[in-house]
């Protein structure tokens, strides 16, 4: 709370800024570590979008197992679908960590339980695991993506198919 009027004096400098590198000074005090959630709000709140997608963009790169939860908390304030993604991606890329993480329990326990559910579904898949996304090592973020990933899996399977029996024949 005490961050947010620095925010309010930051997003209007940042407005008033010419273009070039008085804006672009502006911006990256604007997105600091210490600022950068009060300015994402601040810039929700004030629909303005290019710093808000900046925002995004710093918050979804600095994602860890020890602000995932709370990532994913602000993503849904703030209805960003990208923001989400990069929270869910931490969240499923270290599960075991995240669960120890200081706001896990303030999401709710669907949320949680879709988690779980989500990287066990997409480790112990076996179309998955021999599929195309187990190079990538990649976790789906939603079910619908995960089902996604499956019907790739099949169709690729399913490309590949004649030339097994083929081979076989």
């Amino acid at each position: 709370a005490a961050q947010e009027p620095a925010a309010v004096r930051g997003a209007v400098g940042w407005m008033r800024a010419s273009h070039g590198a008085a804006k672009r000074a502006a911006a990256a005090q604007l997105l600091s570590p210490e600022r950068v959630v009060p300015v994402a709000r601040l810039c929700h709140y004030l629909e303005c979008p290019p710093l808000l997608e900046a925002a995004v963009r710093t918050l979804a790169s600095a994602v860890d197992a020890a602000n995932a939860p709370s990532v994913l908390l602000l993503a849904h304030e703030l209805g960003e679908p990208a923001l989400e993604r990069a929270a869910v991606g931490g969240i499923l890329a270290d599960l075991d960590e995240v669960e120890k993480a200081e706001y896990w329990l303030e999401l709710p326990p669907l949320t949680r339980a879709t988690l779980r559910t989500l990287r066990d579904a997409t480790a112990r898949n076996p179309l998955l695991s021999a599929g195309p996304h187990a190079a990538r090592g990649s976790s789906a973020s939603s079910p619908r993506e995960l089902l996604a990933m499956v019907r790739e899996a099949l169709a690729e399977m399913r490309e590949r198919l004649p030339d097994a029996q083929l081979r076989e024949g």
